[in-house]
């Protein structure tokens, strides 16, 4: 359950990348082998990343958060503050500590280099305690459509104990940008929410496909982090309806796809796509890359296409010639590019 705040970009960037991992302990992973880097010198493109000077801003020190943009600014919800999680078998409650859960909304201007911070729980919001739950939650599935955000799920408090979230949290982002910049008034107009059984997902990744929403992969983890615990893995696609008047939030028309043991994933990449309809225009898919845990405890290597629809496939490991990949088995920042020309 790793996301870390990075200044390039707004991304979220995992506390661990594998890289050379992969290769020293194969033999727990999906495949034993990964496909070679292609040297730089023979890609056909160029990226040219410039480092935001962060040195006067002040930032929270944050991982596993769920971010928005709204009018330029970055907008940051839950997450924890204490860096990489525990590893305690004598005393797990101190793997995900109840005092290192953010309670603050954060919001980040890169341009003019301003920060803001408001709490959540400080008697000014207004929210119930299930929102304030769901918003200051750890490693949980979001999704931002227009000035709307959405935040699924998550690890966090659930009566009185650890455990996976079922709810579906909707933000007015213009309202609650304000309110967290020092605004009059209550967090709580910009706030509404809904619950069901399969919202009840940490670790996955939620994205819009063919006017959908698609909740991939992903686990329900119930009680205090241990390594030795495993949660209960989707290992499938759900997609669903968000019904939003602005009011009051649903969900509706659920579909989910058969479970496969090759989708066993969380803490993953999932990354969309652009590939042409047929008809001189695009339909917008997805890639799931990588993620943990193999049965074995190692790192998945094959994507997972997730096509238009939201159904999911994978090629066959055995074949030479499927891509393997070898470094960022967990949540890592992401960049999509494509050519014009070609798409």
């Amino acid at each position: 359950m790793q996301r870390t705040f990075v200044s390039t970009a707004l991304a979220c960037a995992a506390a661990l990348v594998l890289g050379s991992s992969l290769t020293a302990a194969h033999a727990q992973n999906q495949t034993s082998t990964v496909t070679p880097l292609a040297p730089a010198s023979d890609l056909p493109f160029r990226v040219e990343v410039r480092r935001l000077e962060t040195a006067a801003m002040a930032l929270p020190t944050l991982h596993s958060f769920a971010a928005a943009e709204y009018d330029g600014k970055w907008i940051l919800f839950g997450g924890r503050t204490n860096g990489m999680h525990g590893f305690e078998t004598a005393t797990p409650a101190l793997n995900f500590p109840a005092s290192s859960q953010n309670l603050d909304v954060w919001v980040i201007d890169p341009v003019s280099r301003q920060t803001w911070r408001r709490s959540l729980s400080d008697g000014t919001s207004g929210l119930s305690a299930a929102a304030i739950t769901a918003l200051s939650t750890s490693h949980a599935q979001s999704a931002q459509k227009g000035d709307r955000f959405y935040i699924v799920g998550g690890y966090s408090i659930v009566s009185g104990a650890n455990g996976t979230l079922n709810t579906l949290t909707a933000i007015s982002l213009p309202g609650m940008l304000a309110w967290a910049m020092g605004g009059p008034g209550t967090a709580a107009p910009f706030v509404r929410q809904t619950a069901d059984p399969l919202l009840t997902v940490t670790g996955g990744h939620m994205l819009e496909l063919n006017n959908r929403m698609q909740l991939i992969m992903g686990n329900n983890f119930v009680g205090e982090y241990l390594p030795t615990r495993s949660g209960t893995y989707t290992r499938q696609v759900r997609s669903f309806d968000i019904v939003d008047d602005g009011v009051t939030v649903a969900v509706a028309n659920w579909a989910s796809t058969p479970t496969n043991n090759n989708y066993r994933r969380r803490d993953l990449n999932v990354v969309p796509q652009i590939r042409p309809d047929g008809a001189n225009g695009t339909l917008t898919a997805a890639a799931a890359l990588s993620g943990v845990f193999t049965p074995t405890d190692g790192a998945w290597t094959v994507p997972v296409d997730i096509d238009p629809t939201g159904t999911p496939s994978m090629a066959s490991a055995a074949a030479a010639t499927t891509f393997k990949q070898g470094f960022n088995g967990y949540e890592t920042a992401s960049l999509g590019l494509y050519g014009a020309a070609s798409r």
